[in-house]
């Protein structure tokens, strides 16, 4: 009986070898583009829920239905600004918001800061952003 000679059998094993690796590098990709797409979509939540925390405090600083607001009165509501809206709509759900103002007067002015810390998500896939709006009154 002769000795079997060929290249058949490392070729197999070969092609078995690289259809392994490139079915683990597909994986890999596949399982980190779903986790970048949902943090980018936790992401956008965050920015949207820090965004109506700020029209939010905007709101409550400046609007008055029944008086017009005094600047002493508006400086009040900036000094004891500490809101936490809390969101109902589906697209916020999961998600939160701090607000607060800050505030500085120059001469007849005040200017008012308010800030505003979105958060969103929990565990791996969350995120925070904050957005700043200012104005003044004189």
């Amino acid at each position: 009986m002769g000795r079997q000679q060929g290249y058949l059998m490392p070729l197999a094993a070969f092609i078995l070898v690289a259809m392994a690796v490139m079915a683990a590098t597909l994986m890999r990709t596949s399982g980190q583009t779903g986790i970048s797409v949902a943090q980018e979509a936790i992401t956008l939540q965050a920015f949207y829920s820090a965004e109506s925390g700020a029209q939010l405090g905007m709101s409550n600083l400046y609007y008055d239905s029944a008086n017009p607001l005094s600047q002493a009165a508006i400086n009040n509501r900036c000094d004891t600004m500490n809101l936490a809206p809390s969101f109902s709509a589906a697209g916020l759900s999961n998600c939160s918001a701090a607000v607060s103002c800050g505030r500085n007067t120059s001469g007849t002015a005040s200017f008012y800061t308010i800030t505003s810390v979105g958060n969103c998500g929990s565990g791996e896939v969350r995120a925070t952003r904050t957005v700043e709006v200012s104005a003044f009154f004189e």
